[in-house]
């Protein structure tokens, strides 16, 4: 009788597991929920060479969107980019887990420095001096994200979504006016790799 019963709760407890993670053993798990508040406080193209000084800040959160699965990142990568080249990669050092529906806060990604445009066609300096005119620059942000998802503490494969966000308009803060512009990838692309 005992074998009966233990055999009964064994297989009610696999098959609960099996429907719970369906999504993302057929491949069709979700994205975490990300938002981005992102200030841009430095973003100067030298007038004597083509260089482009930059310095830009992002608060990224990351929400769980499943009630019983949680999700471990492995890697996240962080991108700036601007008229179709890299500007800069941040690597988000440390991996991090999410629990059920809890958020996970990284806390001012900063990407500055320098790089030396390429003139591809000539319109790089007329599109940033059309920016600054605005008062706006067109930049894209994009998010490489390895994690796996654990439920009741089985974890899957690596699975690596992308997350590309193009053309956001980001003014430049200065010290005395701090604005940040706040992005959901609703706006954004999403590819699951």
């Amino acid at each position: 009788m005992c074998k009966y019963v233990c055999f009964s709760v064994l297989c009610i407890t696999f098959v609960i597991v099996f429907f719970s993670t369906w999504d993302i053993i057929t491949g069709k798990s979700q994205i975490p929920k990300v938002h981005m508040d992102v200030a841009l406080t430095q973003f100067t193209l030298s007038p004597t060479n083509n260089t482009l000084y930059y310095n830009l800040q992002a608060n990224i959160t990351f929400r769980n969107p499943y009630s019983k699965v949680g999700i471990k990142f492995y890697k996240t990568n962080f991108y700036l980019m601007y008229q179709g080249q890299r500007l800069g990669t941040k690597r988000i050092p440390d991996a991090f887990y999410l629990t059920h529906k809890k958020e996970k806060s990284i806390v001012n990604v900063v990407l500055g420095g320098q790089k030396e445009l390429e003139l591809i066609n000539g319109d790089e300096r007329f599109f940033y001096a059309s920016d600054t005119k605005n008062g706006f620059y067109n930049i894209n942000l994009k998010l490489r994200l390895k994690m796996k998802y654990e439920a009741m503490r089985v974890p899957t494969g690596i699975h690596a979504h992308q997350i590309m966000c193009h053309d956001f308009e980001v003014p430049l803060s200065s010290e005395s006016n701090v604005s940040s512009v706040r992005f959901d990838i609703t706006g954004c692309s999403c590819k699951i790799a």
